[in-house]
């Protein structure tokens, strides 16, 4: 009787100590006419076309760019009247941060509401002076005299409206009169100190009552939205990056999720004492879970990726196996297990759970990925 007849069932019964026989994952069914026993324990996976490498594992830290701590100061001068924000709170991009007195809106509001009353009042005599230039009783000069004194009424009205315009694009509140409409309710000093951007407050420096001005800072925020992941590259991988290299970032909180990074930035040139070069990496405008995530301060790993060299193909780590002193897979080539033939392959890199290799394997070739064992023992006794 063969050999490997009588061995075959001690191999199906017999518990297996090899880590790779105790896959649970099955990617796909081995080929039909397998025993079903052989068939529990045998798996294949069709081989891919690596897309990315991975280049190296390096330590990376979550940093904020120079100009993204910002000090602010109020863009009009006058007395802070109370803060709209406290120490800590995150702010979206126009969120009120205080609110200002400032008297020069009282002035320039309360000059508004005088000449829109004085254009409206030049206006009524204009129309009575046509009406009596129509019957005879006045002249065409004494007109125009009156009609050109109303084009300088609305000239001085307009450009008080334009400096009145500015300051209430600052938040500044509403309550002159205007050309058409009389009074408001009034003139209003206050105006509402408006966030230029989004971030935390990370300082608040001027005490509610007291005097402000647009020289001296009140509030610093911190624009937690631009942080950038820095990570040091060495100079021997510099070469291996390509045009856009990405990182793929595992925060060392462990409830945190693995972040995909694109490059944003580099250091203009290498540091010279730990010769290394400086990259900075963001979330893609579209991730808004991955900026949220990318906390200022934070520490962990970063895959660095690369696009693969041509022709390497991407197997699972568990798939390639040492045969006769060669790395092979063992690739499905009929019905039995003895057919599934090993192919000799090269390791070329890794990416995530697979290894890149090169090797004769076509296109729609399936490798083993579970039961590897077993075929190298079955192939090594049918060769006895």
């Amino acid at each position: 009787m063969n050999r490997a007849a009588l061995i075959l069932p001690l191999l199906l019964t017999a518990p297996l100590a090899v880590a790779c026989d105790e896959e649970t994952q099955v990617a796909e069914a081995p080929p039909a006419g397998l025993s079903a026993d052989l068939r529990a324990r045998v798996a294949f996976e069709p081989v891919a076309a690596a897309a990315e490498m991975t280049l190296v594992n390096l330590p990376a830290e979550v940093v904020l760019p120079s100009d993204a701590v910002r000090e602010l100061a109020p863009p009009l001068p006058g007395r802070l009247a109370a803060w709209s924000v406290k120490l800590g709170d995150t702010i979206e991009e126009g969120a009120a941060l205080a609110t200002v007195d400032s008297p020069e809106l009282t002035d320039l509001a309360s000059a508004e509401q005088e000449l829109a009353s004085i254009v409206r009042a030049r206006r009524r005599v204009v129309s009575e002076q046509r009406k009596q230039m129509a019957a005879g009783l006045t002249t065409a000069q004494q007109v125009q005299i009156i009609e050109l004194s109303l084009r300088e009424a609305k000239a001085r009205l307009a450009a008080v409206q334009q400096q009145l315009a500015v300051r209430r694009s600052l938040g500044a509140g509403e309550g002159a009169g205007d050309e058409a409409g009389g009074d408001t309710g009034g003139p209003s000093a206050s105006w509402t100190w408006r966030a230029p951007s989004a971030g935390a407050i990370e300082a608040i420096d001027c005490p509610a009552g007291g005097m402000v001005s647009p020289e001296d800072p009140c509030v610093t925020v911190m624009e937690t939205g631009r942080a950038e992941l820095l990570v040091r590259i060495p100079e021997r991988y510099l070469g291996d990056l390509g045009a856009a290299p990405k990182v793929a970032f595992t925060p060392a909180s462990r409830s945190a999720r693995r972040l995909l990074l694109t490059l944003s930035r580099r250091a203009p040139s290498l540091d010279a004492p730990s010769r290394t070069r400086a990259h900075y990496f963001v979330a893609g405008a579209a991730d808004a879970q991955a900026r949220a995530a990318l906390v200022p301060g934070a520490s962990g790993r970063a895959e660095l990726m690369s696009e693969p060299p041509r022709g390497v193909r991407a197997v699972r780590a568990e798939a390639v196996t040492r045969f006769e002193g060669e790395d092979v897979v063992f690739v499905a080539a009929g019905d039995a297990p003895s057919e599934a033939a090993p192919v000799k392959v090269d390791v070329v890199g890794r990416h995530g759970e697979h290894l890149l290799v090169r090797g004769a394997l076509p296109d729609g070739a399936r490798v083993a990925v579970r039961g590897v064992f077993l075929l190298k023992s079955l192939r090594a006794l049918g060769e006895e």
